[in-house]
């Protein structure tokens, strides 16, 4: 999350998500969150900040000299438990320091939910995404952007104050990551052919060139 603040400073957070008794792996993809929140709300010392241990766990924090705070959290993508957790971190920000401005990856646009938050039947919308959330095609962030309640802790009603889930990717370069993906995938049986014959050549060489010692070292 982005957080404009008052203070001359600039604090990095990264947070992991908790599945079960194990965190996520700091190497996954991330949405970041990105509010525009009173200096105030947050404690001086941000290593004390609130985060709920059955969701998250404080990684690690940065400080800076832009004067933005920005809060990382680390993504699983299509784990249902992770992105759920996901959203009750988004859901907890909003409520305990105000957050008002998600930025999420996977879009270069603004997330329009009003489709969804207006319809009439809550009891019904949430049997159905639940069906989606099941298989790991509902984002923790679109989740958020659908369902979220969230009253701060002043009392005032978050859809009384706008916020916004807006997309940060390029798109241009996203679609052309995707259309290189795309083209690996296509090349995939026939490079692994070959990787499977260069590596089993230069096993070979290995057996003739290493020693028995090193010969076990590089196995």
């Amino acid at each position: 999350m982005y957080f404009q603040s008052r203070k001359a400073v600039s604090v990095f957070l990264v947070l992991t998500l908790v599945l079960g008794n194990g965190f996520i792996p700091s190497s996954v993809a991330a949405p970041i969150l990105s509010p525009q929140a009173a200096a105030e709300d947050f404690p001086r010392d941000l290593n004390q900040l609130v985060v709920p241990s059955q969701t998250g766990k404080l990684e690690s924090a940065f400080q800076g000299k832009n004067g933005k705070l920005v809060i990382l959290i680390q993504d699983a993508h299509a784990i249902p438990d992770a992105q759920l957790h996901i959203q009750k971190l988004i859901s907890h920000f909003q409520k305990m320091y105000g957050v008002n401005l998600i930025t999420v990856e996977g879009s270069s646009s603004e997330l329009d939910p009003q489709i969804f938050r207006s319809f009439p039947d809550k009891k019904r919308l949430k049997e159905v995404f639940k069906s989606y959330h099941d298989k790991g095609e509902l984002t923790g962030v679109a989740a958020a952007a659908v369902f979220s309640e969230a009253s701060n802790k002043k009392g005032t009603e978050v859809d009384s104050v706008p916020f916004l889930f807006e997309g940060i990717e390029d798109q241009s370069l996203y679609e052309q990551g995707i259309y290189f993906y795309l083209l690996a995938m296509q090349e995939e049986e026939r490079l692994s052919e070959e990787l499977r014959v260069k590596s089993e050549e230069l096993r070979k060489e290995k057996q003739t060139a290493y020693s028995k010692a090193l010969l076990a070292i590089d196995d």
